[in-house]
């Protein structure tokens, strides 16, 4: 029984981005953007009080928002995204085939026509 709950809440914590939220200031972390719909964003906890975060977004902008909506970060090389096409300027799937040092940059392969491309986190986003 024990392990079919510790499964569960695993499993949770995957499907939901948002359902562990130990922020600290410095950290990067995926949150709905307040006109995100249902998608999140990476973004930096800028500073944290009660259940409030400040969070400086991958465009430079930044907003508070309640500490429920904001996740760990879980982008890895094989992770399945949106991505902006600078082309036309809409989101495309994409999967990420590496993850730069920095954390921001990444190679993915856009599913549309197996191309590869060299994109930062700004331009991404993932369901929620």
């Amino acid at each position: 029984m024990k392990r079919l709950m510790l499964g569960a809440a695993a499993a949770l914590a995957c499907a939901h981005p948002t359902a562990a939220t130990a922020q600290e200031s410095g950290e990067v972390v995926l949150a709905f953007y307040e006109r995100g719909g249902s998608w999140v964003y990476p973004a930096t906890v800028r500073s944290v009080s009660g259940d409030w975060v400040t969070l400086e977004w991958d465009t430079g902008s930044t907003s508070v928002v309640d500490r429920s909506r904001v996740g760990l970060f879980h982008w890895t090389v094989g992770s399945e995204l949106n991505c902006k096409w600078d082309v036309d300027g809409k989101f495309y799937t994409a999967r990420i085939t590496r993850m730069g040092d920095d954390g921001r940059s990444m190679s993915i392969v856009w599913t549309m026509d197996n191309s590869r491309d060299r994109i930062t986190t700004s331009k991404c986003r993932s369901a929620g």
